[in-house]
């Protein structure tokens, strides 16, 4: 497993840009300069403020769908969406917006000496009660 968190290309870096072959499927990929590959995952060697911390790893399939894992932070979060094309302005924004929001939770969850308590509610929106996962003994607890 910490294979897919190393620098697995050296000196090289990841593309700053992959150029669009189909612009009805996606659009160009910008992560900019200076990421790594690992087995599989994104690197990013410095940390992102106000997201993840330096050697998360992360990736995205084709219709939109993200995940990171920041091993640091301890947290591992996923975006599902199924639309075209690829990294639109929308899906990026809806990415960084998420990540912004969950990736350093500690503060709007319970303490880790409440165990027993893996949900708590947030005041109801315009879809009804919300739920965050909450860290609980042994780990991550996911939402209802």
């Amino acid at each position: 497993m910490d294979a897919a968190f190393r620098n697995q290309i050296g000196e090289l870096d990841f593309p700053g840009e992959l150029p669009t072959a189909d612009p009805a499927v996606s659009c160009t990929f910008r992560p900019g300069p200076g990421y790594k590959w690992g087995y599989g995952l994104l690197l990013n060697p410095a940390d992102i403020p106000g997201m993840r911390r330096a050697w998360s790893g992360a990736w995205a399939g084709l219709c939109n769908t993200q995940f990171w894992i920041d091993r640091t932070a301890d947290v591992c979060a996923s975006v599902y969406s199924n639309f075209l094309p690829f990294v639109t302005p929308e899906a990026l924004k809806l990415y960084n917006d998420f990540e912004k929001r969950y990736t350093h939770p500690s503060d709007r969850c319970l303490p880790r000496s409440q165990p027993g308590k893996r949900f708590r509610r947030r005041k109801a929106g315009p879809a009804g009660p919300a739920q965050v996962p909450v860290r609980v003994r042994g780990g991550w607890q996911g939402s209802r």
